[in-house]
C-alpha cells in the first residue's frame, strides 16, 4: 500500500511539472498562435451557448442594490413560473439573473438548491408552450432549459457586488454543493473572460481544512464521465451524503452547460471513512488562458493528490 500511495504522489508530481511546462511553453508562443480560434461545429455551438447565457442572464448590468438588507432578510413572496414570466418580461431578456436576485438568495438562506428553480424554468416554457398552441407569443427563450444549478450560481455571483462575493460563496457552502472556483464567461463571440474566485473563499478556507485532492483529466476525458466517476469515488470514501449537486455534470446532447467547461469547482469538507475528511477541486476541460493556468498550478501546488483522468 505504501508503495502505490509513493507511486501515486510522484506520479501527481511529475504531472504538475509537466503542466506547469505547458504552461510556460505556450506563453512563449505568439500571441496570434494562442488566440487562434478553432473553427468547428461544437465550438461556435459551445461559444453561441455561452453568449446567449451572459446575455440572458448577466447583461452589462453593474452589480447594485442594497446588498447588506438583501442578505439579511428573507423573502416572503415565493418563486413561482408564472412570477418567472413576469420577472422576465419586466427584465426585457437582458440580465435575468438581477430580476430574480431576491429569491436566488432566498433560496441559499433558507438551504434549498437551484435544481429547484431549474424546475420551476421547466414548468413556465410548458406554460409558454401551451399559450403558443393558442396563437400568444412566448417570452421566456429555451436557453433556460439548457442550465445548471452551477449557471444560476454563477450568474447571481456575477449580479451581485464584490463586497458580498464572500458571504454568498459562504451561504452556498452550507450546501454541500460544488463551488465555482474558476470560469469562463463569454460576453462577445470575439471577447471571453475568465473569472477566478480564491478572494471570495476566504470566509469558507479560513478554518483549517482536510487535504486537497485535484482531479484533472487530458483533453479526451471531456465529456467522458470524468466528474462522475469522481462522485463514485467519493461516495465510496464518505459517510453523509452529499446533494446531488456536488459534482457539476455534463448535460447530453453533446455540449455542456455554459459555465461548466472550462472550469474549476471545489467541494469542500467531503467526510470520509476515516478520521477527517477531503476536499475536492474537479477541473472540466483546460485552457491556455494565463489566469485559468495559473489558478489550476496554485491548487496543484497545494494539493495533497492530484487524479489525472486519461482517455485515449
Amino acid at each position: 500500500m505504501t508503495a502505490v500511495l509513493k507511486f501515486c504522489v510522484s506520479f501527481a508530481l511529475y504531472m504538475q511539472l509537466t503542466l506547469l511546462s505547458v504552461c510556460i511553453n505556450a506563453d512563449k508562443q505568439t500571441e496570434s498562435a494562442v488566440m487562434k480560434p478553432l473553427h468547428t461545429a461544437a465550438c461556435d455551438e459551445t461559444s453561441t451557448l455561452k453568449l446567449d447565457f451572459y446575455n440572458i442572464m448577466i447583461g452589462n448590468c453593474k452589480p447594485g442594490g442594497r446588498w447588506e438588507e438583501t442578505l439579511s432578510t428573507v423573502e416572503l413572496e415565493r418563486l413561482n413560473p408564472a412570477k418567472i414570466v413576469q420577472l422576465y418580461k419586466r427584465c426585457k431578456g437582458k440580465g435575468f439573473a438581477t430580476a430574480l436576485k431576491p429569491y436566488l438568495i432566498d433560496f441559499l438562506k433558507r438551504r434549498e438548491t437551484f435544481q429547484t428553480v431549474l424546475d420551476m424554468f421547466v414548468d413556465a416554457l410548458n406554460e409558454e408552450e401551451k399559450s403558443n398552441e393558442l396563437g400568444r407569443d412566448s417570452a421566456l427563450p429555451s436557453i433556460l432549459l439548457e442550465l445548471s444549478p452551477k449557471d444560476i450560481f454563477v450568474a447571481l455571483f456575477e449580479v451581485t457586488p464584490e463586497a458580498a462575493h464572500s458571504r454568498l460563496v459562504a451561504l452556498h457552502a452550507t450546501l454541500k454543493c460544488g463551488i465555482p472556483l474558476v470560469y469562463v464567461l463569454q460576453p462577445s463571440l470575439r471577447q471571453s473572460r475568465t473569472v477566478v474566485n480564491f478572494s471570495a473563499l476566504q470566509e469558507v478556507l479560513a478554518s483549517p481544512s482536510y487535504p486537497l485532492v485535484v482531479s484533472c483529466g487530458s483533453e479526451n476525458a471531456i465529456g467522458r464521465g470524468k466528474s462522475n466517476l469522481t462522485g463514485r469515488l467519493v461516495g465510496q470514501l464518505q459517510t453523509s451524503s452529499l446533494s446531488s449537486d456536488s459534482f457539476d455534470i455534463q448535460t447530453s446532447g453533446g455540449i455542456g452547460t455554459p459555465t461548466h467547461s472550462p472550469s474549476i469547482d471545489l467541494v469542500l469538507d467531503v467526510k470520509a471513512n476515516w478520521k477527517g475528511g477531503l476536499n475536492f477541486a474537479d477541473v472540466h476541460g483546460f485552457t491556455l488562458e494565463e489566469d485559468f493556468c495559473y489558478a489550476l498550478s496554485t491548487l496543484c501546488s497545494v494539493a495533497a493528490l492530484v487524479l489525472v483522468h486519461i482517455t485515449t
